[in-house]
């Protein structure tokens, strides 16, 4: 969210430390829950060493992120919802499976459905822990974000039952612009990743294709190319071997 609710632009810019975790996809987010609820036992508030385990991290290589970005209040403790929330948005899954995602870890009694309890919980945490990561992400109060949860449960509830089923979920998520922007501002991880090896950057929300030049493919502006004959080349494809002035040669 950015300030007072509002919706975001752009793509996420986290701090340099957290680059690693920019290539983690959707087995690396699942093993790190994995690893919370079977080697932590699921708790609440971590300490350097168990936020370490967390992340399958060394302990010194998990002090500075732990230190430097997430113990905001210095008393050694984290907030473990808002990192397993924070690392999940970070990551490579595409918006439909941190949707998934994020719905499954609130729903802590596995009932399917989400209460205004659990809404509430998830906005704080997984707001504050995006917070952490990026400057740009506002964090509202607690009685802001009390505001905004019983204001969301309205919309979503569709059936008025108390809960929230997923696919009512499903369908806020994507309809609401601020939720959406929130989540395209977090979709293909930030915009400073490291890549894989022998991998090269995609942009998810620019496709290949006319479609991202043209609004309407069919009848592209007078004087330029038909849609069928747009694509996109890498430099290295139009641009063999090391690039080179004019000046020399």
């Amino acid at each position: 969210m950015g300030a007072n609710g509002s919706s975001l632009v752009g793509k996420a810019s986290v701090h340099r430390r957290l680059a690693p975790f920019t290539t983690w996809g959707k087995e690396e987010v699942f093993s790190m829950r994995t690893r919370h609820f079977h080697d932590l036992g699921g708790r609440f508030a971590l300490s350097v060493r168990q936020f370490a385990s967390l992340l399958d991290m060394t302990d010194d290589d998990a002090r500075d992120i732990f230190h430097g970005l997430f113990d905001t209040d210095k008393n050694l403790l984290v907030d473990a919802l808002e990192v397993i929330g924070a690392f999940a948005m970070l990551s490579t899954m595409t918006i439909s499976e941190k949707m998934d995602f994020i719905h499954s870890l609130y729903d802590f009694n596995s009932s399917g459905e989400i209460t205004i309890d659990e809404m509430t919980i998830m906005i704080r945490t997984l707001v504050a822990g995006c917070g952490k990561m990026d400057k740009g992400v506002d964090v509202p109060t607690i009685q802001r974000i009390e505001e905004l949860t019983a204001w969301a449960f309205r919309k979503a509830d569709k059936d008025m039952d108390g809960e929230i089923a997923k696919y009512e979920f499903d369908a806020f998520c994507l309809t609401n612009p601020t939720v959406k922007s929130f989540l395209e501002y977090w979709s293909g991880a930030a915009n400073q990743v490291v890549l894989r090896s022998g991998k090269a950057w995609v942009d998810p929300a620019f496709r290949p294709a006319a479609s991202s030049l043209y609004s309407n493919v069919l009848n592209p502006p007078a004087g330029m190319m038909p849609g069928s004959m747009v694509s996109w080349l890498r430099p290295a494809q139009f641009c063999p071997g090391s690039p080179k002035l004019y000046s020399a040669g």
